[in-house]
């Protein structure tokens, strides 16, 4: 029994989005393997760039080890997504090499020519995702998974997954589909990550308020300077309408010379 696209998962969605694009889609169809290896020598680098800051971290001291840890595992989901661009461009090279030279899928682990080499290519690829799997500890298949579903975004003409409604007829209308989707893509991300920011910046003002607030119950300034320094060095000022908070503060240090007063 054949299971409808939506149901497979991992590596066996992927081969049959790169299937379903060499029969749909108008791009795919008109590429070439030579340009296929030029798109995966830049998805090799895109991986590279984003493992190069984790290495560093990594390398941290003992005495960082807790924020290491912290940013490799922030660093995970774009090391995710770009080992499965490059596990989709290997197959898709793949499709294109059997196309252009007739060999059959099977043959790409025998010893010869361009078979043999697209092997290696295969084996370096699947070395990769093994290696990454064991170092950053995502689940096997997500990678594979999380490249089906961005293809599956950014393809959204192809009958077994699309929306039943874009029909691109040229392949300048495939590739300004996948550029569009992709800018939103890029435009969530940023939002997501400037709201992340912001909620961080809060947080930290929070804290910063909660100090400001005990220093000035546990009276701990004694001269109009100590009023200022405490005001400014914290965001009590800065996270309060100014006028108000910094009325606050002088007001409570009046009634605190006032206190200090002899009858």
């Amino acid at each position: 029994m054949t299971l409808a696209h939506k149901e497979l998962r991992g590596k066996e969605r992927l081969y049959n989005v790169v299937s379903c694009l060499s029969k749909n889609c108008p791009w795919t169809i008109s590429q070439t393997s030579n340009k296929m290896i030029e798109y995966l020598e830049s998805e090799v680098k895109e991986l590279k760039n984003e493992l190069l800051p984790v290495e560093s971290v990594k390398e941290a001291s003992m005495k960082e080890e807790k924020n290491a840890i912290l940013s490799v595992k922030g660093n995970s989901r774009a090391i995710v997504s770009e080992l499965g661009d490059v596990i989709f461009d290997v197959l898709m090279l793949e499709m294109m090499l059997q196309r252009e030279y007739g060999f059959d899928a099977e043959e790409a682990l025998a010893s010869r020519l361009i078979v043999s080499e697209l092997g290696d290519v295969i084996f370096d690829v699947l070395m990769l995702e093994i290696i990454n799997v064991r170092e950053y500890g995502f689940d096997a298949e997500e990678a594979w998974q999380v490249a089906s579903e961005k293809v599956e975004r950014r393809t959204p003409y192809v009958r077994e997954w699309g929306d039943g409604v874009t029909a691109p007829t040229t392949i300048e209308d495939t590739k300004k589909i996948w550029q569009e989707v992709k800018k939103r893509e890029k435009d969530h991300l940023e939002t997501k990550k400037q709201v992340t920011e912001n909620v961080k910046i809060l947080e930290k003002d929070d804290e910063s308020n909660k100090r400001t607030t005990q220093n000035l119950q546990m009276g701990s300034f004694k001269t109009i300077n100590d009023v200022l320094v405490l005001a400014f060095r914290s965001n009590f000022v800065r996270s309060s309408t100014s006028t108000a908070a910094l009325g606050f503060l002088f007001g409570v240090f009046i009634t605190k010379l006032m206190m200090r007063r002899p009858a």
